[in-house]
């Protein structure tokens, strides 16, 4: 009798396979990369992988790169969060060919909106002059309401431009509803700044609806808030394609 491989399947019912048929399936080297990760943080506060700030229309010219929060906030004045990672600092270095599978941007929520809110993050510069006027170049120590590269205009970009968008506040049934990690999916981001598609600006978030009545926000960690537990992070899930 010829030798085979015993595969087993639901129901616990046996089949044999010749070697003829397991020769069959083609695997090579490619189908058999492993996955890697990477996962970028904001820990500690010295670290130069995340730099992160806030604008605030309030204070239009007041820098907030060395505080301990960022807040997104609707209302009379709003506020929005800039932040970036630099993805040469993941150990191994993802290749340019490498296909990003997943990548999630989490920030640690201490203090939530009242009410649920969505907030939306944008790549920063997407959409072109038209809603990204201002230079894309910004640091942490020098970004404010009035040179921030996504304008003055309230909101700006339009929700419709966001690579995605999560639900953070009070009564939320999706997304988080107290404190605790917020995550917004950039796998498509992260993969365009991989591949050397698009240049790595960051990230803004904003409150999707600015301007409300009342006024709404909600408080993320920052980097110089030096918390190993409630850092900011990046974690990117890849396959180094040959």
């Amino acid at each position: 009798m010829r030798a085979g491989l015993v595969a087993v399947i639901a129901g616990c019912t046996s089949v044999t396979l010749s070697t003829a048929s397991a020769a069959s399936l083609n695997l090579n080297s490619q189908d058999l990369t492993p996955a890697r990760t990477c996962v970028l943080s904001g820990y500690p506060s010295t670290e130069t992988i995340e730099p992160d700030s806030m604008v605030e229309q309030a204070n239009p010219g007041t820098t907030y790169g060395s505080d301990n929060y960022m807040y997104v906030a609707s209302g009379t004045n709003n506020d929005r969060a800039y932040l970036s990672f630099a993805l040469t600092a993941c150990t191994p270095a993802i290749p340019s060919t490498a296909s990003v599978t997943d990548a999630v941007l989490r920030l640690y929520a201490y203090t939530v909106a009242t009410t649920c809110r969505s907030y939306d993050l944008f790549r920063v510069g997407v959409g072109g002059t038209t809603y990204w006027p201002a230079s894309l170049t910004w640091t942490a120590a020098a970004i404010d309401w009035t040179n921030q590269p996504a304008g003055t205009t309230t909101n700006n970009p339009p929700s419709a431009d966001a690579t995605a968008s999560e639900n953070v506040g009070t009564g939320c049934t999706s997304g988080i509803a107290a404190a605790g990690y917020a995550s917004w999916a950039v796998t498509s981001d992260v993969q365009a700044f991989v591949s050397r598609t698009d240049t790595n600006d960051g990230w803004m978030i904003r409150d999707a609806t600015e301007g409300s009545t009342t006024t709404y926000h909600t408080y993320f960690r920052s980097e110089n808030d030096d918390s190993a537990t409630q850092e900011p992070q990046l974690v990117i899930t890849y396959v180094d394609v040959p």
